[in-house]
């Protein structure tokens, strides 16, 4: 499913769908990947299009990786994009008066893998779907 939109307002209108997407989708790990969605999507517009003021495209789909049912997310902007290795891998939080940084450490704790594209402006978050119970997963 793919979502595109350009500010806010925008997003705010659309985050319910996708949230219900997300449940229709992977209802077993739809919460985290909500947070860790919305802490990507307010990222976007607040600090990737702000010299384009271009659109922000939202892509969730469903793939296997390594053989495990995997959710795929893919957050784009068109903005000039940055270097993110200093928050990415950073090993402890960000301290509470630091004023960025905590929105990919709620990423990073939410999904299993967490990609920028080498532009900076594509951010890509990987979640295994759990298995129901009974029903190990190899």
């Amino acid at each position: 499913m793919r979502y595109v939109f350009s500010d806010m307002a925008e997003f705010a209108l659309l985050r319910e769908p996708i949230r219900e997407h997300l449940e229709q989708v992977a209802p077993e790990i739809a919460a985290p990947l909500f947070v860790a969605l919305n802490e990507a999507t307010n990222n976007a517009l607040t600090h990737g299009g702000r010299s384009s003021r271009g659109p922000v495209t939202l892509q969730i789909g469903e793939e296997d990786i390594c053989d495990q049912p995997c959710v795929k997310i893919v957050v784009r902007d068109e903005g000039e994009g940055f270097d993110p290795s200093p928050l990415l891998y950073r090993g402890t939080p960000p301290a509470p008066l630091e004023s960025s940084g905590r929105g990919l450490w709620i990423i990073r704790s939410l999904v299993d893998q967490v990609r920028y594209n080498e532009r900076g402006n594509e951010l890509v978050l990987i979640r295994r779907r759990i298995a129901p119970e009974g029903n190990a997963q190899s």
